[in-house]
């Protein structure tokens, strides 16, 4: 039988164990150069919650505390500057520095989880700029037009990939009990052409490895990829639009049309938009169309954004957490920029066709020169 006192004290022990496992964190910046704008920090709580919160920037510094119970991978973002980096924190303080007058990238500092994730940063980086020196010579109008040579060129790609793939399966085996290890298998082994890998790679891990968000996460992944892989129909949704009017996938009747997941506050996203204006501006009278669906939780902010960027196409936003948006529960969207390209029929013909990568597909779709 249950009394008032029992009640309480059980009441009591539940804080008192909620704030013992649900520990503090606090990030501190102190940003040469940068004043007057907000930052952004997006991260996955433990009870797999998106959560984005935002404080003001004054005379470079600013300070975000919450509580998480495990290592946790974050992205700062900064609104005017538009910086945004990647990090790795725990419970207790990480300092993050720089000086935008020399650098737009910033240091992080105060765990061994930051220092072990900045080091596999750096190296996963280089094999990304080594990609991004070859595109050029494979795709848009400066490509070059030997077939051999052409052929050197994407092959030296495709083996970049691969040996950053090889990278990363090899820092995952060697830190079965790192929450790191549990982020990257989900962050890098939850696409459609290697999922299947990560859930091998999964039985790699320590139990309490294995059950920890991030893979739960990439479970949930692998049955929403399984349901949008290439040449399966395109779950249809609807989101509100600008004009609050409830806008539905399968009512929009083009020949081709990109479904673009993004936020106002994603510097990676910002950066794609030039190229979506010029591809809308070339394909769209040949039968081409783009919806963009924002995560944005600020309706002004996202407004702005898509003035800013001239992004004239389709736009919703249903200003919810990521988690509980419709369509990127839908799509397994665990990070943005993604899309998909859909046909006339409602079939994904393609994903992810980022930088030159849609130009030349809907050119050679639609046989523009």
């Amino acid at each position: 039988m249950f009394t008032r006192g029992i009640i309480l004290t059980l009441f009591l022990l539940t804080g008192f164990f909620a704030k013992l496992f649900a520990v503090e964190f606090t990030i501190h910046g102190n940003i040469q150069g940068m004043n007057n704008e907000k930052v952004y920090l997006d991260y996955l709580d433990d009870k797999d919650n998106h959560i984005v919160d935002s404080v003001q920037v004054s005379n470079g510094q600013f300070t975000i505390a919450g509580h998480i119970e495990t290592p946790t991978f974050g992205i700062l973002y900064f609104s005017v500057s538009q910086v945004q980096e990647t990090f790795f924190f725990e419970a207790g303080t990480t300092e993050v520095t720089g000086d935008l007058s020399k650098s737009k990238s910033l240091n992080f500092s105060g765990h061994s989880c930051t220092r072990v994730f900045a080091a596999y940063r750096k190296i996963a980086d280089s094999f990304s700029t080594y990609r991004s020196a070859l595109i050029p010579f494979i795709s848009g109008e400066h490509a070059i037009k030997d077939s051999a040579l052409h052929a050197h060129y994407q092959d030296s790609y495709y083996l970049s990939l691969s040996d950053e793939e090889n990278y990363t399966e090899q820092f995952i085996r060697k830190r079965p009990d790192s929450y790191l290890s549990a982020y990257l298998l989900y962050s890098r082994f939850s696409g459609e052409n290697n999922i299947n890998k990560g859930l091998a790679l999964l039985n790699t891990l320590s139990p309490q490895i294995q059950h920890s968000k991030y893979i739960r996460q990439l479970q949930q992944l692998n049955s929403a990829i399984r349901l949008t892989s290439t040449g399966m129909y395109a779950p249809d949704f609807s989101e509100p639009d600008t004009s609050r009017k409830a806008l539905k996938l399968s009512e929009i009747k083009t020949k081709y049309l990109l479904l673009d997941f993004w936020a106002s506050w994603c510097a990676p996203c910002r950066r794609e938009n030039p190229g979506l204006v010029k591809a809308y501006q070339k394909f769209h009278d040949k039968g081409f169309e783009i919806l963009s669906v924002s995560f944005d939780q600020n309706k002004q902010h996202w407004i702005d954004a898509m003035v800013k960027d001239g992004m004239s196409w389709l736009n919703v936003c249903d200003f919810k957490e990521w988690d509980d948006d419709k369509a990127a529960r839908a799509y397994g969207v665990n990070q943005i920029p993604t899309n998909f390209l859909i046909d006339k029929n409602g079939i994904i013909i393609g994903k992810n066709l980022l930088g030159t990568g849609l130009d030349y597909e809907l050119s050679r779709l639609l046989e523009v020169k």
